[in-house]
C-alpha cells in the first residue's frame, strides 16, 4: 500500500508541474474584490481546479495587509479573514493562494481604496439559484443574493445606484435605485430586495429565459455584477465596482462508486480492511454513514438503523476507513450512503446517495486481487466533442502493477462515451461527469468537465425581465 501511495503522490505532482497541464488552476472570484485602507472584512474566495486543504493553504494580499484567518470550505472555495493597515498602498493588487507545491495566482483582482468616497459590491457565495426559492408575493422574502455597502466622505449627498446583471454572453439587464440620501460619513447597506426597478433590453434573451423555465435554476455560468454609483443631481460617477459569482447549481444526488453495488445485484467481496469509500458529486460537503446489513434488509431499512461509524462535513469526494474505527469483520455485510450538503438560496439543502453494500473477507494467501487503480489524469477539461485517450494503472493487494488487468470503462452521468480501451468523446452538453475505471474489487475516477466553445453570441443582450423580476423580487415592469 505504501508504494501505491508514493506512486500516487509522484503521478500528482507531475501532472500539477507539468507544462501546459490541461487543468491549469487559478482564482475565479473573491468577493468582495475590494476594501478601504483600516477595514476588517472577510473575502469568499473561488478557484477552478484548485485543490485548497484546511491548514495548508496560505493567502497573500500583499504588503500592508493580514490575512488573519484562512479556513477552507471544499477543494474550491475558501474565506480570508483581512486587516488592511491605514498604511496600505491604494490600488490594484495580486492575491496569491499557496498549497504545497500550488500557486495560485489572480492578477489584479483585489483593489485598496483611500477613505474618500466609495463602494463595496459583495456577491454571497451561492452556488445554486433556484427559481422555487422566490416568492413574488413576498419581496421581502427574496434571498439576499448581493449587498453592496457605501462609504460617503464628509459631504452630504444624493446618490442613484445603477447594477448592470450579465453573463459569458453579455448583458442581461439593470437595476436602479434612484434619489438616496447619504449623510456624512454615513455607511448605508442595500441589497437586492431593496432595488425598486429594472430595465431590460434585447431579443436574444428568450433562450436564457426557455432554459430558466425548464430547469428551474439558472445555468451554470460565471455571473458578472457591475455596479456604478453617481451623484444624482450632477450625473456624475462617484464609484463603481465589479465583481463575478459563479454559479454551478450542483443539484444532483452523489454517485457512489467504490466499495459495493446496490441491492439490485449479488453482494460484492471486499478484500481491504481499511476501505476507500469514494462517491462522485459537486456539493460543499457530506457525511458519510456506514451501516451493518442484515439479510433481507432493503436499503431503507438499513438507514433506519444506527451507522456503526460516521463522519460528517468531508470537503472531498473519498474517504480512507480510519484505523480508529471499528474494525470489519470477516464475511459480514455492510452498507453506506453519502449525504450531499449544498448552500442554496433558502438555506443548506441535503441531497442523499443511493446505498450501496459489500461484504468484507479477509484475502486468501497467494490470490491476486486488483485493489487498487490510477486513473491518469485525475481531472481533465474538454469542449463538447473532444476526444481523450484515458490510461489506467492496476494495482494487487501488496501494491505490485498487475500487466493484464484490463479494466472495465464507464461514464456517469452518462453525457459522453467511451471504448473498452479508456478512448473518451466528450457529448455536446456542458457538464461535470465521471469517468470510471473497475477492475476485481476496485473502482477509481477521473473527473471530467465538459466546458463551452467561444460562443458567437458574445457581446449580445439579453431579454430576461420575467427572470430577474423573479430573481431580484422585483415588480414586473409596467
Amino acid at each position: 500500500m505504501a508504494k501505491v501511495v508514493r506512486l500516487l503522490f509522484l503521478i500528482y505532482c507531475t501532472l500539477l508541474s507539468a507544462p501546459g497541464n490541461i487543468t491549469a488552476q487559478q482564482l475565479s472570484s473573491l468577493s468582495p474584490n475590494s476594501a478601504k485602507v483600516g477595514q476588517n472584512i472577510d473575502v469568499f474566495i473561488r478557484g477552478a481546479n484548485t485543490h485548497f486543504q484546511n491548514g495548508v493553504s496560505r493567502a497573500d494580499f500583499g504588503p500592508g495587509i493580514t490575512v488573519q484567518n484562512f479556513s477552507v470550505t471544499n477543494a474550491i472555495t475558501a474565506t480570508a479573514t483581512i486587516l488592511v493597515s491605514a498604511g496600505a498602498s491604494v490600488g490594484n493588487r495580486n492575491v496569491q493562494i499557496t498549497t504545497g507545491r500550488e500557486v495560485v495566482t489572480g492578477s489584479n483582482m483585489f483593489q485598496v481604496f483611500s477613505n474618500a468616497f466609495n463602494v463595496n459590491l459583495v456577491v454571497l457565495p451561492i452556488e445554486s439559484i433556484s427559481l422555487k426559492n422566490i416568492d413574488l408575493t413576498n419581496p421581502s422574502a427574496t434571498p439576499e443574493l448581493f449587498y453592496t455597502d457605501i462609504f460617503n466622505d464628509n459631504t452630504s449627498r444624493t446618490i442613484n445606484l445603477s447594477l448592470a446583471f450579465s453573463n459569458t454572453a453579455g448583458l442581461l439587464g439593470t437595476m436602479t435605485l434612484k434619489n438616496i440620501s447619504v449623510a456624512p460619513a454615513a455607511t448605508p447597506r442595500f441589497s437586492n430586495r431593496d432595488f425598486t426597478s429594472v430595465k431590460i433590453n434585447g431579443t436574444n434573451g428568450t433562450n436564457f429565459l426557455n432554459t430558466v423555465e425548464i430547469t428551474g435554476t439558472f445555468p451554470p455560468d460565471n455571473y458578472t455584477y457591475m455596479l456604478t454609483v453617481t451623484d444624482a443631481t450632477s450625473g456624475t460617477v462617484l464609484a463603481t465596482n465589479t465583481t463575478t459569482e459563479t454559479v454551478t447549481n450542483p443539484m444532483a444526488n452523489p454517485e457512489l462508486i467504490t466499495p459495493g453495488m446496490t441491492f439490485t445485484g449479488s453482494v460484492p467481496d471486499e478484500y481491504v480492511a481499511d476501505p476507500l469509500f469514494q462517491w462522485f458529486g459537486q456539493n460543499d460537503n457530506y457525511n458519510f454513514a456506514l451501516y451493518l446489513y442484515t439479510a433481507g434488509q432493503t436499503a431503507q431499512d438499513v438507514v433506519r438503523g444506527l451507522p456503526v461509524y460516521q463522519q460528517k462535513g468531508i470537503t472531498g469526494t473519498s474517504l480512507m476507513y480510519p484505523a480508529s474505527a471499528e474494525k470489519l469483520i470477516d464475511g459480514q455485510t455492510y452498507a453506506w450512503q453519502i449525504t450531499g450538503l449544498t448552500v442554496t438560496g433558502s438555506g443548506t439543502q441535503t441531497m442523499p446517495s443511493e446505498v450501496f453494500r459489500f461484504r468484507y473477507s479477509e484475502p486468501g494467501s497467494g490470490k491476486t486481487i486488483v485493489s487498487s487503480i490510477q486513473i491518469v489524469p485525475t481531472e481533465i477539461s474538454l469542449t463538447p466533442g473532444q476526444q481523450y485517450q484515458f490510461t489506467a494503472l492496476c494495482y494487487d493487494q501488496n501494491g505490485a502493477l498487475v500487466a493484464n488487468a484490463n479494466p472495465i470503462w464507464q461514464v456517469t452521468p452518462a453525457l459522453g462515451t467511451i471504448t473498452p480501451t479508456g478512448l473518451f468523446t466528450a457529448g455536446t452538453q456542458t457538464a461535470t461527469m465521471a469517468v470510471l475505471a473497475s477492475a476485481g474489487t476496485a473502482t477509481q475516477y477521473s473527473t471530467v468537465n465538459i466546458n463551452p466553445a467561444a460562443s458567437a453570441t458574445a457581446g449580445q443582450d439579453w431579454l430576461i425581465d420575467d427572470i430577474l423580476s423573479q430573481l431580484f423580487g422585483l415588480p414586473q415592469p409596467q
